[in-house]
């Protein structure tokens, strides 16, 4: 695949890409950022027009604010209101030595160069460097023939929709040119997207916690009614540092869970649903039944769960009036942040013991968080919590091999275009924690699909 790329030292709009797609040319218009070769913004791309259609006679192809010109000595994109950008002689061949380096666009900020970049290495030529000079890098992976594939997000607003819609852009850009997407939400609480990639109805999905997620190879715990599912594997673990923590009214003098233990308050707790499909509501319950307070105990005082599906839920109820305490994840969200520091919940750490059981039974970790994450006389001290972090891309180890590839690539080598997403809010209360280091990503908690293990070794994430 030949592709048109522009080099030069600041950012311009109305650069135009040709993209030549096994027997299809297809032109692209967009905003890049030239000092990192960016595209920033898509502005417009044309429909596929068969190379039989081209250099011959005068034939021209448009999309919204792009125009494609074949002639017999080459073709030219229009970026309508803009410029002109010559390309080269002809289509079917097109060596570095017969392209046309003129280009209409200056100005005192962004010199620039039209260059070509063959299929095995991308040549940048500034035209403010020294006499020119070019280097050379390795090509971007591509896939000529067009796939249509099916995501599944979350509900609809929260982060694996942001980064499926994220990984579908970087992906359909690189592959044939009828390629499509659908980004799939979910009604529960997770389970229903790592059936449907088992099952082949999706193709991809995204699971949190990942120290969940092995006991769906082996059908244990959560996953026993569905049994094994071995053939899931994972495409990279994308950092997202998160606890399970238990928080009470501080009305009711309760610091500990020996403390409860002792009072045995009638609590209304809000929580997810241990419903069968919901990650969270199921650790949520293993960490109370780990404390020794199962759901019949918790009544047995006159207590109760106020059960939902999403965290947001649980802890609106909270903020409400409709619970006295909540037991949720999403530590790094506003909305915890309230209800420590205005509502003055008073966190209940994590007795050691506890989490050792959880760690014998089902290999969990414990984890921490850290004094004075909150503005709270509850987080003067460290609070020792349930780790519940990290995102895992999932797949099915049948899905080909060059599709794998190219998504790990994306993933990896487009990082920066998710991290910005987010790069305003402080890595540790950012939903997705960023920066995004490719060795962890090359390491989650379920075996690699080949295809995502073989980039990781070819770039030097994996031994």
């Amino acid at each position: 695949m030949w592709i048109l790329r522009v080099a030069g030292t600041s950012r311009q709009r109305g650069v135009g890409s040709v993209f030549i797609w096994g027997k299809e040319v297809q032109a692209e218009a967009f905003e890049t950022d030239c000092r990192s070769r960016s595209r920033i913004v898509p502005q417009s791309r044309s429909p596929a027009v068969p190379l039989s259609r081209c250099p011959t006679n005068r034939e021209a192809f448009s999309g919204n604010n792009i125009t494609c010109h074949f002639a017999e000595d080459g073709l030219s994109v229009l970026l309508r209101e803009r410029t002109t950008y010559p390309t080269c002689r002809t289509l079917t061949s097109l060596p570095l030595s017969k392209l046309s380096s003129r280009t209409q666009h200056h100005s005192a900020s962004c010199h620039t160069t039209i260059i070509a970049q063959p299929p095995q290495t991308e040549t940048h030529v500034s035209a403010s460097s020294p006499a020119n000079m070019a280097t050379t890098t390795p090509a971007e992976p591509s896939i000529e023939r067009s796939l249509s594939m099916k995501f599944i997000g979350d509900w609809g607003q929260a982060n694996f929709h942001r980064i499926c819609s994220w990984l579908t852009q970087e992906f359909c850009d690189r592959a044939g040119p009828r390629s499509q997407v659908g980004i799939y939400n979910m009604r529960g609480g997770g389970m229903e997207g790592l059936e449907q990639v088992y099952s082949g109805e999706a193709q991809l999905c995204i699971a949190t916690p990942a120290m969940l997620l092995p006991s769906a190879l082996t059908g244990e715990g959560l996953f026993a009614p569905l049994g094994p599912m071995p053939s899931l594997r994972a495409l990279a673990a994308l950092p997202q540092r998160d606890r399970m923590m238990l928080a009470i009214h501080p009305k009711f003098g309760i610091h500990s869970y020996a403390d409860l233990h002792r009072v045995k308050p009638a609590l209304r707790i809000a929580t997810s649903s241990d419903d069968g499909t919901n990650f969270i509501g199921y650790v949520a319950m293993r960490l109370m039944e780990a404390h020794g307070i199962t759901k019949e105990v918790l009544e047995s005082w006159g207590g109760s769960y106020v059960l939902t599906t999403r965290p947001e839920q649980a802890i609106e109820n909270m903020r409400v009036g409709n619970a006295d305490a909540v037991l949720q994840e999403a530590i790094m969200t506003p909305w915890w942040r309230q209800l420590m520091e205005e509502h003055k919940l008073v966190p209940i750490p994590a007795q050691a013991v506890a989490i050792a059981r959880l760690t014998s039974q089902h290999g969990w970790q414990p984890a921490s968080i850290r004094a004075g994450f909150w503005n709270s006389e509850g987080n003067k001290e460290e609070i020792s919590a349930l780790d519940f972090s990290d995102f895992l891309v999932v797949v099915r180890d049948d899905l080909p091999d060059d599709v794998a590839y190219l998504l790990t690539w994306c993933l990896v080598e487009q990082r920066g275009a998710i991290e910005v997403q987010y790069k305003h809010i402080e890595p540790e209360r950012s939903p997705l924690t960023y920066p995004l280091e490719p060795a962890k990503m090359a390491k989650p908690s379920l075996p690699l699909h080949p295809g995502a293990e073989r980039y990781y070794k070819e770039h030097g994430h994996l031994a």
